[in-house]
């Protein structure tokens, strides 16, 4: 986990990656964190899964918003940058939040190079998912069947600040 809080990230140098005739081509994103030096490549189905496990390790926080996936014309040179901005925005977002960015699963994303050792981690965690029950807004409703929410300062500022954040 991080033991700083002055934890800066980069996303750059997006690639197209070409699978073959059979296995669709994706872009893959440089995800660069400082003051540690990592440097691994993400494509936007880690981050969806990021984002999905964040939901239900926090299904009580609001998880920063992601770029709606897009099947057309995905390999424009606008499109590419635009969703690398949004994609930063995201994590942006995460490291924001004052337990979500000490995250195990978000360290892992950030630091975890390979991408089989990358592939086994989603399996761990897709498995826990899988084992639990998924917490949702059912489990916090009231006897009377009424949901009660209550937001604290701190959290109006980081609810604030993710609106902020997901503008482009």
């Amino acid at each position: 986990r991080f033991k700083s809080n002055n934890i800066n990230i980069k996303i750059s140098f997006p690639e197209k990656i070409d699978k073959g005739v059979f296995k669709k081509s994706y872009i893959s994103y440089l995800v660069e964190t400082f003051p540690y030096k990592f440097q691994v490549r993400k494509r936007f189905s880690d981050f969806e899964w990021l984002q999905n496990i964040l939901n239900n390790q926090f299904f009580n926080c609001v998880i920063p918003p992601m770029p709606h996936k897009n099947y057309g014309d995905r390999f424009t040179e606008e499109l590419i940058l635009k969703r690398t901005r949004m994609l930063k925005k995201f994590l942006d977002g995460i490291l924001i939040h004052p337990t979500m960015k000490h995250s195990e699963a978000f360290y892992e994303f950030l630091s975890v190079n390979s991408e089989e050792d990358f592939e086994e981690i989603k399996k761990k965690y897709n498995n826990l998912s899988n084992s639990n029950e998924n917490k949702g807004i059912n489990d916090i409703r009231n006897l009377d069947g009424n949901i009660k929410i209550s937001v604290s300062k701190e959290k109006e500022i980081y609810f604030m600040n993710i609106k902020d954040n997901s503008e482009i």
